[in-house]
Formats: structure tokens, sequence, C-alpha cells
């Protein structure tokens, strides 16, 4: 079995090839070495929704609730800033 930095990198490379998705990091967090943050961005609600319904999305989702002490997800609009080009 990959590392855990490994098996990430592999899922980012499948991301590569899903339309729509603009921005997709994993981040480690400083000082709380089991939490991870996820930022995504999609080029609209219909991206997203596409995103969730991958075969490897649903693997990542289900296993991940036997080692998550808990799952946020905030949705949000950007309206100023600098993104990728075609970012609602």
């Amino acid at each position: 079995m990959l590392p855990r930095r490994g098996r990430m990198a592999g899922a980012v490379l499948r991301l590569e090839h899903e339309p729509g998705t603009l921005v997709y990091a994993c981040s480690e967090v400083e000082g709380a070495p089991n939490q991870r943050l996820f930022f995504e961005l999609y080029a609209d609600r219909a991206a997203f929704e596409a995103h969730g319904r991958q075969p490897h999305v649903q693997h990542f989702l289900s296993e991940s609730k036997k080692h998550a002490e808990k799952t946020e997800i905030d949705h949000l609009r950007p309206y100023v800033g600098k993104y990728p080009s075609g970012a609602a």
C-alpha cells in the first residue's frame, strides 16, 4: 500500500481528467498531525455534483468515514480575488 501522501497524489492525478474541477488541494494542518484541509474549486455546481458521483470519490468518502472524526463542507461563492479561468 502506498504511503498516505502517495495515495493522495494518485487520487489528485485522476482529478486532472474531471472537467470542471479547477482546484483540488489537500493540506496538512501545522500542529494538528491528524487533520487535513481540502480546498476544492469547481466551475459550477454541476461540476461539483459530477465530481461527487465519481467512483473514486465515493470510495474515498466511504473509507474516510472509518478514520475521520468529523467532516465539514462549506460551499463558498467567489466574488473577488484571483481565481483560475473558468471559476464562477
